[in-house]
């Protein structure tokens, strides 16, 4: 008759009655049924209480499926090794795994190893979606790892993200495209760099951005920061304003380093370069450079200078001086109360106007020498501009009696803004009285008709026009005579004679020059 040997046993309920108040002998085993992984065996040692026992061997069945096996675990001191088949018996293929709900925690000290050989050669350890992975201590990743999101397998189209989470608040998350996103939780009580780069000291570059063609557009070295492309203030819209505008400012204010600032620059940056306006059209950009009240004359805002050339060739201070010691040269130079522009019309072109005069003065009327023509478009609004008159020429001896008055000449000007009609600056003649703006050069020196006279116009006029800025505004100089009895002159511009038969040519100009206000 075969004998039967049968230990204490038990389910887990029925132990767990009796956990407090059991002591098992040296030795002696018992059994704990009813788990869902398999029976449970403990080991007592005569001393300690069946609630201080821990099971020392599970036998289970894995999930089932035509290549599930058999696994075990067994133990050696404190030294667990977890096998899901016997040594030698693992088959490429097999899959094997742990039913829903079930856990498998690894103790603090204990060693988790895949590959055969500890090397982790060819083995691939797959968490599958909507799997956490807990890591309460520092994992160990010696050899590097390699994280696989989105599109993992030929057939599978899923999105999966990287996090790294304080508490259930992502602090960094990379998607399945690589966009990474940093976000960093507020700690409160200290002040630390959202994101530090501290560089090696074997002169690498420390950031570096590249466009899709991996040209650089923008690094950070030891010493210095290059951009390739522009770099652009504010948002770039469409004929439209832009919501908002870029700054770039110092890190100091007057606050900072000047114990004497004024209370309304206390604020202001030593730096500042950003863009100001309301509308479309009055956009511009700014750089603002302020000095502390103890900068001296010697201390420059700016200085532009050649390579190898110890002199500044351009220098601002902070008073506003400038220093040159090279050439200005510019279409405009706007300074109040000084001429910024100048326009000039020179000609030695030959005109020949009959003028004759009227003994009613309000009949007078001037005529326009057209040779003698100058235009100006203002740098700024409510300019004055100066204009300089010096008209050359003699009278036609020959012309006969009724022009042989060359005395009585005298001039004005005729101003036109824009595409708008002349307008003559002088005065309305009154009752024997010719307004003119200019008067005559040529002095009669013999009998009328019989000897050539030179004569003409040089004079000057501030002319104080309304205008808006883009118009032109166009000066030619106006002729005439002032003479009672119906007698004028036959004037030839650039051209004269004298008493023995010598022709004389000459030049004559009109001359505009603005002065801004």
């Amino acid at each position: 008759m075969a004998s039967r040997i049968q230990v204490r046993r038990g389910t887990e309920a029925d132990w767990t009655n009796v956990a407090s108040s059991v002591t098992l002998a040296a030795g002696e085993p018992a059994v704990a049924t009813g788990n869902s992984k398999g029976p449970l065996l403990y080991f007592g040692d005569g001393t300690t209480l069946f609630s201080g026992l821990k099971a020392q061997v599970a036998s289970f069945t894995p999930q089932s499926g035509s290549n599930t096996r058999n696994g075990h675990i067994t133990a050696t001191n404190d030294d667990y090794t977890f096998g899901m088949l016997e040594t030698g018996d693992a088959r490429s293929g097999d899959t094997y795994g742990m039913g829903n709900g079930s856990t498998l925690h690894v103790k603090d000290g204990a060693t988790m190893t895949f590959g055969a050989d500890g090397s982790g050669t060819g083995t691939t350890v797959t968490v599958h979606d909507n799997v956490t992975t807990d890591f309460r201590n520092t994992p160990s990743l010696y050899d590097g790892v390699v994280v696989h999101v989105g599109l993992h397998t030929g057939t599978s189209s899923a999105d999966g993200t990287v996090s790294i989470k304080r508490d259930t608040t992502d602090v960094v998350v990379v998607d399945d495209y690589g966009n990474v996103a940093i976000t960093p939780v507020n700690d409160s009580g200290t002040v630390d760099p959202n994101f530090m780069l501290k560089m090696s000291d074997n002169a690498d570059v420390g950031l570096q951005v590249r466009d899709p063609n991996n040209d650089v557009v923008f690094a950070v070295h030891d010493n210095y920061i290059n951009s390739v492309p522009d770099i652009i203030l504010g948002p770039v819209p469409d004929h439209a304003i832009p919501s908002s505008f870029a700054v770039i400012r110092s890190g100091t204010t007057p606050n900072n380093t000047d114990i004497d600032a004024l209370s309304d620059h206390i604020d202001a940056q030593h730096v500042l370069l950003h863009v100001q306006g309301g509308s479309t059209n009055n956009q511009r950009g700014q750089l603002v450079l302020t000095g502390n009240r103890s900068v001296s004359s010697d201390m420059k805002a700016i200085g532009i200078k050649k390579n190898g050339v110890g002199t500044l060739g351009f220098q601002a201070d902070y008073a506003g001086n400038l220093a040159l010691t090279g050439q200005l040269t510019a279409q405009k130079y706007v300074v109040p109360n000084h001429p910024c522009q100048v326009r000039i019309t020179q000609t030695t072109t030959v005109t020949t106007l009959d003028l004759v005069g009227n003994l009613d003065a309000t009949a007078i009327s001037f005529t326009k020498l057209n040779a003698l023509t100058v235009s100006i478009t203002p740098a700024t609004a409510s300019s004055k501009f100066l204009i300089e008159v010096s008209c050359m020429g003699g009278d036609n001896s020959q012309a006969g009696s009724t022009f042989d008055r060359p005395e009585y000449l005298c001039g004005t000007l005729f101003r036109k803004i824009g595409s708008g009609a002349d307008t003559d600056l002088s005065p309305s003649n009154t009752s024997n009285i010719v307004k003119a703006l200019f008067m005559g050069t040529g002095n009669r020196h013999d009998t009328r008709g019989t000897v050539v006279h030179h004569t003409g116009i040089i004079g000057q006029h501030l002319d104080d026009p309304s205008y808006t800025l883009g118009q032109t505004l166009t000066y030619t100089l106006g002729v005439a005579v002032h003479d009672n009895e119906a007698k004028g002159i036959s004037f030839n511009l650039n051209k004269s004679t004298d008493g023995v038969g010598h022709e004389l040519n000459m030049t004559s100009l009109i001359k505009v020059t603005e002065i801004p206000e």
